[in-house]
């Protein structure tokens, strides 16, 4: 009977779970990518590259735009 119920339960909660699942994953891939941007931008910096050529990989690597690239550029370049 316990059984039964865990399988209610769950079949009940099945699509916030779901949902949870997708969140969680989508939050994962937005940290990630931040993380690829940061990155970037720091090894840019440390290697001498230009802010002008690292706002132009950023584009480029990660299909940001101008001004996306530039805020990063702006936010990481330290």
């Amino acid at each position: 009977m316990h059984s039964e119920m865990c399988d209610a339960l769950m079949e009940l909660m099945k699509d916030e779970l779901e949902d949870a699942r997708n969140s969680g994953r989508d939050e994962g891939r937005s940290e990630g990518r931040n993380e690829g941007i940061r990155t970037l931008v720091e090894t840019c910096r440390d290697l001498g590259v230009s802010k002008e050529n690292t706002v132009f990989q950023l584009m480029t690597r990660y299909s940001l735009s101008q001004d996306a690239a530039q805020k990063s550029v702006n936010s990481y370049w330290k």
